[in-house]
């Protein structure tokens, strides 16, 4: 086995496309759309492409979690 054959682990995206966040949680393509417009989740546009931050959905997640076991 030479050096260069190693494997590598998998890329974990920190930024996702309206539809990966919306595979990822569950909701629609839209319904991740109007959390960016409503600023509950964290992202930017580059060029044409709206990415949202894995770690704002999760907080949000969690914060929707939290105000059900209340």
């Amino acid at each position: 086995m030479t050096p260069n054959t190693q494997a590598t682990a998998p890329v974990t995206p920190r930024l996702l496309t309206v539809r990966q966040a919306s595979q990822y949680t569950g909701a629609t393509v839209w319904a991740v759309r109007q959390l960016y417009w409503a600023k509950e989740v964290a992202g930017f546009k580059a060029g044409r492409r709206l990415l949202i931050s894995r770690e704002s959905l999760d907080a949000w997640i969690d914060r929707k979690l939290a105000e059900r076991a209340v």
